[in-house]
């Protein structure tokens, strides 16, 4: 089990391996396309911004040490920008397992994430980030699963706009993809695991805002409908964990000040679980409170 100071060193690494190379942007922003946050998928941006709370909702199936049950989960999270393409995130949650006729609750651990913006090619709407998610083993509750050693995430996201599509193709141009992958290393007795995904999107704001002639209702200028696929695989040594795999179909509502995100869950594998889950995410942007980074200006 890494010590407290070990813990600073592994973050001072990746501030250092972050904070390297030229600034670029630390926003969700590429030319003209917004990339909403996104609730399976890690996000290719954190700016000044809280999500609270996230919700959700499944029926798991058996994976590891954990059996089959209906899972609750209520997280938030809290990211500051502290240069103009580098953004610190620290976030928790609460969890109700309830199977085998025993409900169990507490807090997970501590995860900090710190994320940079290495690629920004506005023409070409493309959001390029690199980050490192350190979860604090022994900040969380054993009986909810929270392991007391910690796990370091290197990890890489992305996101690509068609706007730079020919414009006859407009029907198309309002469309995008985002996606990451990650490696999560534990410091203890546990499996490693590959946290990868997609998502596809259909931004009628970008249609609205951005393609000539388009009549978007009122009601529907603020959606983007999106369908996220999030995948969870050991490698090397399993400890029983399986492959876990999810897709989860839904609609962001947006404004300049908060995005609300409604999917349903739905298992792709049997040790995911089974029926019809939920995920609900209050996102709010905190540009008007914070409107220069922590160190320096834009």
């Amino acid at each position: 089990m890494m010590g407290q100071l070990g813990k600073v060193l592994v973050l001072a690494a990746g501030i250092g391996a972050l904070v390297a190379g030229r600034s670029v942007c630390a926003n969700g922003i590429a030319g003209d396309r917004l990339f909403p946050s996104t609730l399976t998928v890690e996000d290719t941006q954190d700016d000044d911004e809280i999500a609270l709370p996230t919700v959700s909702w499944l029926k798991r199936g058996v994976n590891g040490d954990n059996p089959a049950g209906r899972d609750l989960d209520v997280t938030a999270e809290y990211s500051r920008s502290l240069t103009s393409d580098l953004s610190l995130s620290v976030g928790t949650g609460w969890q109700q397992l309830d199977g085998s006729g025993a409900a169990r609750s507490g807090w997970n651990n501590l995860d900090l994430t710190l994320k940079r913006v290495t690629v920004l090619n506005a023409p070409h709407e493309l959001l390029v980030s690199t980050g490192l998610i350190a979860d604090l083993g022994g900040t969380g509750a054993r009986r909810v699963g929270s392991e007391g050693f910690d796990t370091v995430e290197p990890m890489v996201t992305f996101g690509k706009g068609l706007g730079d599509l020919p414009h006859d193709l407009d029907w198309l141009r309002p469309a995008a993809i985002t996606g990451a992958a990650g490696i999560a290393l534990p410091t203890g007795p546990a499996a490693k695991l590959v946290d990868y995904g997609l998502t596809l999107q259909y931004s009628l704001v970008y249609l609205d805002q951005h393609v000539a002639g388009s009549a978007v209702p009122h009601w529907a200028a603020p959606l983007i409908p999106l369908v996220e696929f999030a995948a969870e695989s050991p490698f090397g040594r399993s400890y029983g964990e399986r492959t876990t795999l999810t897709a989860s179909p839904g609609v962001t509502w947006n404004s300049d000040k908060v995005q609300f995100t409604l999917e349903a869950l739905l298992p792709l594998s049997r040790a995911t679980g089974s029926g019809v889950g939920f995920i609900a995410q209050v996102h709010i942007y905190l540009d008007d409170v914070f409107p220069e980074p922590l160190f320096g200006s834009e």
